[in-house]
Parts: C-alpha cells; sequence; structure tokens
C-alpha cells in the first residue's frame, strides 16, 4: 500500500510539474506571438563577436521589408545570462508599453500595444555578464543539473565581485568592436540609403558601457579609427545606472573635449540609494581602473592593430594587446588614481566650501543621522535643503576615474565645471537642454534594494541599508523611469549647444597613423 501511494503521488506530482511547464510553455509562445516580428536577440562570445548570425539574417529580413522605422538597441547589464535574454526583453519592452504597471497580467499584448510596436525593431544584446564557473564545471560533471546548480551557488555567489574586470572589459568588447560590425551589416544590407530607420539605445549597468561604446568617437582620450558607421542616425540614448565613469560616456556635457560627438541626447540616472555604483564600483575600479584600461586597448588596438577593430583582428594582434593590457592598465591606475583622488578633493573643497564636512560625515554610519537631522530639522525650515552626502562624499570620493556617472558626477582632471542634474519632475518639464548628456536624479522613485524595503525611509536607510552593498541598482523597473524612456523615445528632447570646457588638446587624431590615410 505503501508503494502505491508513492507512486501515486509521483505520478500526481509528474502531471502538475506537466502542467506547470506546459502552462510555461504555452505562456511564453503567447509573448512570442507578439514579439517574434520585433525582437531579435543578438548573441556575443567572450572576444565580443557575434555567435547566431542566422539571427542577423532574419533581422535584415524584416528590415528589408520595409517596415521598421525606430531600432531600439537594448543591453542588459551585470549578473545576467544570455540565456535569459529571450524573456528579459519581452518583458522589459512590454513594462515600459505600460508604463510600469501591472507589467505580466495579461501577458499578451493589446491592439494599442501591438501598433505601437509595429514600426519598431528591437535588437536585444546577449552576453554572459554574470559569472558562471562553478555552475558551468559542475553541469560538466554531474548528471542532475538540480544538484550541479545548487552546489554551484556558494562558489559562484561568493567570486561574482571579482568579475567586474572580467565583464567590464567584455562590454568594451562588445560595444566597440561586435555590435558595432553586426549594426552596420544589419543596415548596410537591410536598408536603403533614403530609408534609414532612426537608432535609440537603452543599457542598464554594464549594459549602459555596452551601448555607451557603441556611440563613442573615442576610446578613452584615443579618437577611433572607424566609429559607427551610422552614428548620425542615432536620436537617443538611455543609460540606466551605467557601471562607467563619466568620461566613458558619448562625449559632451559640460566636458565635450575635442570633435565632439553628434548632437543626441544621452540621458544618465542617478540615485543615492545605488550601492553598488556608490560603493562596489570605485572599490573594484581602485586595483584596476576600468577606465584606464579602456584608454590601453583604445591605444594598442589602433596601434597593434593597425587601425582595425578588435574584431576584425588576427589572433597574434589580439594576443599582443591582451599581453600589454593588464601590465599598462595597472601601472596607469596606480599614477592616475591618487592624481584624480586628489584633484577631486580639491575641487570638492573650492566648490562645496564648508560643505565638505558634513558631505564627509554622510558616508559615516551613525554620523550621517546626525547629518541628516541638522539638513531636515534646521536647513530645510530655513529654505536651504543640502542634501549633504547624495551628490558628493566628500572625502570619500575617488576622483573621476573611480566614481561611477550613475552615482556623482565628478568633474574630469584639469577640469572644474560640474554637470547639472535635473529632478525627473524637471526633466520631464524641459523642452531644450544646453548639454546632450543629461543628468536625472532617480533617487526618489528608485530606492528599492534587494531586502524589499524602500530605501526614501531613513529609519530603513540608515540601518539596514548599511547591509544591502548593491541598494537601488537593479529598481529601474518603475514608472518614473518609464516616462523618461518616454520621453527619449517620442523625441521629445532637444539639445541646443554643448558648450563647455574640454578635457584635452585633440593631438592625437593629427599624429596617429590610423589618421594619415583619410
Amino acid at each position: 500500500m505503501l508503494h502505491r501511494g508513492v507512486l501515486i503521488v509521483a505520478i500526481c506530482l509528474g502531471l502538475l510539474v506537466g502542467c506547470a511547464s506546459a502552462s510555461h510553455m504555452e505562456s511564453r509562445l503567447k509573448e512570442s506571438a507578439d514579439f517574434a516580428p520585433h525582437l531579435f536577440i543578438f548573441t556575443f562570445d567572450r572576444d565580443g563577436q557575434l555567435v547566431n548570425p542566422s539571427e542577423l539574417y532574419r533581422a535584415i529580413e524584416r528590415l528589408k521589408s520595409g517596415h521598421t522605422k525606430k531600432i531600439l538597441v537594448l543591453s542588459f547589464g551585470w549578473a545576467n545570462e544570455s540565456v535569459e535574454a529571450s524573456e528579459t526583453y519581452p518583458g522589459y519592452i512590454r513594462r515600459y508599453l505600460r508604463k510600469g504597471k501591472n507589467p505580466d497580467d495579461p501577458l499578451d499584448l493589446s491592439p494599442e500595444e501591438k501598433q505601437t510596436l509595429q514600426d519598431w525593431m528591437i535588437i536585444g544584446v546577449a552576453w554572459d555578464s554574470s559569472l558562471l564557473g562553478f555552475s558551468r564545471f559542475f553541469a560538466d560533471l554531474i548528471p542532475s543539473p538540480l544538484l550541479g546548480n545548487t552546489l554551484a551557488v556558494i562558489p559562484d555567489t561568493i567570486l561574482f565581485p571579482l568579475s567586474f574586470w572580467s565583464k567590464s572589459s567584455l562590454a568594451d568588447r562588445i560595444g566597440f568592436g561586435g555590435l558595432k560590425d553586426t549594426l552596420e551589416v544589419l543596415l548596410d544590407q537591410g536598408s536603403a540609403e533614403d530609408n534609414l530607420p532612426t537608432i535609440y539605445a537603452i543599457g542598464h549597468s554594464f549594459g549602459g558601457r555596452v551601448v555607451s561604446d557603441l556611440l563613442q568617437t573615442r576610446q578613452g582620450e584615443v579618437p577611433i579609427s572607424e566609429t559607427f558607421l551610422y552614428l548620425d542616425r542615432v536620436r537617443g540614448a538611455l543609460l540606466n545606472q551605467p557601471a562607467q565613469v563619466s568620461l566613458n560616456l558619448p562625449r559632451g556635457g559640460p566636458h565635450p573635449g575635442p570633435q565632439a560627438d553628434s548632437d543626441f541626447p544621452v540621458i544618465v540616472t542617478q540615485s543615492r540609494h545605488d550601492h553598488g555604483n556608490g560603493f562596489l564600483f570605485p572599490i573594484g575600479n581602485l586595483p584596476l581602473n576600468s577606465y584606464t584600461a579602456t584608454a590601453t586597448e583604445g591605444v594598442f588596438t589602433e596601434l597593434f592593430g593597425l587601425c582595425k577593430r578588435r574584431t576584425q583582428l588576427s589572433a597574434k594582434a589580439k594576443g599582443i594587446i591582451d599581453f600589454f593590457r593588464i601590465p599598462v592598465s595597472t601601472i596607469a591606475t596606480i599614477i592616475s588614481t591618487p592624481i584624480a583622488f586628489l584633484w577631486e578633493q580639491v575641487g570638492q573643497i573650492r566648490s562645496r566650501h564648508v560643505n565638505y564636512i558634513p558631505d564627509t560625515f554622510a558616508q559615516l554610519p551613525g554620523a550621517e543621522i546626525i547629518v541628516w537631522g541638522i539638513d531636515e530639522s534646521i536647513m530645510r525650515p530655513l529654505g536651504v535643503q543640502q542634501l549633504w552626502g547624495n551628490r558628493h562624499k566628500g572625502m570619500f570620493s575617488f576622483g573621476s576615474l573611480n566614481e561611477s556617472a550613475a552615482r556623482l558626477h565628478s568633474p574630469p582632471m584639469f577640469t572644474t565645471k560640474e554637470a547639472e542634474i535635473h529632478s525627473i519632475e524637471a526633466f520631464l518639464k524641459l523642452e531644450k537642454f544646453s548639454h546632450n548628456v543629461i543628468y536625472v536624479d532617480v533617487s526618489d522613485a528608485m530606492s528599492e534594494g534587494i531586502f524589499g524595503v524602500n530605501y526614501n525611509n531613513p529609519a530603513i536607510d540608515f540601518t539596514l541599508g548599511w547591509f544591502d552593498p548593491v541598494g537601488s541598482h537593479f529598481h529601474y523597473h518603475n514608472e518614473s523611469v518609464y516616462k523618461i524612456m518616454d520621453r527619449l523615445l517620442t523625441d521629445q528632447i532637444t539639445v541646443t549647444t554643448r558648450e563647455g570646457d574640454s578635457l584635452f588638446s585633440s593631438t592625437w587624431r593629427a599624429n596617429s597613423p590610423c589618421f594619415a590615410h583619410q
């Protein structure tokens, strides 16, 4: 009887699992029916090269139909697997269409939502930005997937922060290389010159770095010889909490530098609750700075690559670049980090004066409560709210080469002009902007951490918040952020001028052999 009961239970469980699986498959099929004509997943390997050209061919055929008016390039960031892309990107677009409200109910799109997508082509960038070393190791050794994945959880989680440097470099290889090549082939073969679609780009975390690199005319401070051929078709970019310094942004804003990029808007969201960009990112940059690594690879790609993109290089040329990149980047980091730190400190003292002190104390447990209390109880009634510690970190700011543009905007070395940061409300009201890089403080909306609590509550922020290393880094699925996205995609942003002080003189392009033929 016992064996019979066990058998019956097993059969019932099997049927339940089968029903659940069938239900899941049906929902995915329903979703695919809505998105299949518009969504194309481009998967890239560790060298930044496209691995599924069949998907590119399918996108070319779609583009040839002449229905596409807008191309939207999406890239997720750190802690994602490429296999998740087929579900991540439809969910993201569905949330946008519903402005963050009830994204999954119902799963299929309404006629109005389908009409909005009618003219779109969505390019989802898929890349392994998570650490899967032990997961893949056990998958090859253990016949049980559940057991293998369970055993891999702890070591992959513990070692995950150490993937910072590898994933930032991979983001650069995709953005500067494979993604540019792929999109150029798509537009070359799929569109007539007089019928080219407009292009928009959206990324999160290291995915922001991917799409930002796509739009760059320089790698580091090195003007690159082969920029994206269809840069003039780009109408804007939204970088949600990008894991990159301001110098990694498409050059504009208050520091356009020499030969500034096109006049499309680049929106950068910032949140004081983003601990990933505020704490982990600058610490990760200390031993091997991700910006100097980008700049170093830019130099060696131009010199040893004979003015070609990495994706076009031979294995020998790639080997030479990889051999020099790490030691040279390390030396550059050792030299530049203390200089950037000192410049940041002098700049803050000059611009913030006495506020430098509470900005510093606001970074310390316990002390931040006192600073906040003075701000709320004394400064606010006087009509002056300082928001100490939110946009400046005092002596705890590591400088423009280390701090993320998603947390602070530190003026680059040898410059002093800070960028204007808009509130969500101010951003939505403005029609024209003076710079192409537009910073928006989304702290009030982007405030939920990994524990599922709202850090706009000081009692929670000053206690539980100190045990949350990531904070609100992933909390960009909300109505306010989708309103910002909507302004971009509906062409409601106009850039009037991009005045500002340059960072360096443009001597590389004139002296580089890569530009002697041009």
